[in-house]
């Protein structure tokens, strides 16, 4: 026949409560008698009996709670990305009417620095245009008169 588990469980648990109701009861009868009914090596008996019914005890709750995991089937988290709204639009103050105004590319940092307010007799400027666009201004100006 066989035992599930819990029923294993409760057997070591009922034989390891046994013991320690023996172990007592023979001390306080010692205490009583006070003559040495049970020796060092009853004691270390116990002992020895008490620990392998706690390892056998072990052993049964880890494998149990190993079926446990594997036979109960949890999902696995799934991590919600943020859902951005793309119908909102962001919003721009204009520093000189204090205005609020939908932005678009017209107030970027780029378009202020390369198309209102270009700065092509600085040498930096020049130098720095050509590193981020890897294109002459002037060639860009070419570029720009042909899409507009």
């Amino acid at each position: 026949m066989r035992f599930n588990n819990l029923t294993l469980l409760h057997q070591l648990a009922l034989e390891y409560n046994a013991i320690i109701e023996t172990a007592t009861l023979n001390s306080v009868r010692k205490d009583i008698n006070c003559s040495n009914t049970i020796g060092d090596d009853d004691d270390e008996e116990i002992d020895d009996q008490l620990t392998s019914i706690e390892s056998e005890m072990i052993l049964l709750m880890a494998v149990g709670s190993k079926k446990r995991r594997s036979t109960i089937d949890i999902p696995a988290p799934k991590h919600k990305r943020p859902k951005y709204d793309l119908t909102s639009k962001l919003h721009f103050t204009d520093p000189v009417t204090m205005e609020r105004k939908p932005f678009t590319y017209e107030y970027s940092i780029w378009y202020m620095n390369y198309v209102l307010h270009p700065n092509p007799e600085n040498i930096k400027w020049r130098r720095m245009f050509r590193k981020r666009f890897r294109m002459k201004y002037e060639l860009y100006l070419d570029i720009a008169a042909q899409y507009s």
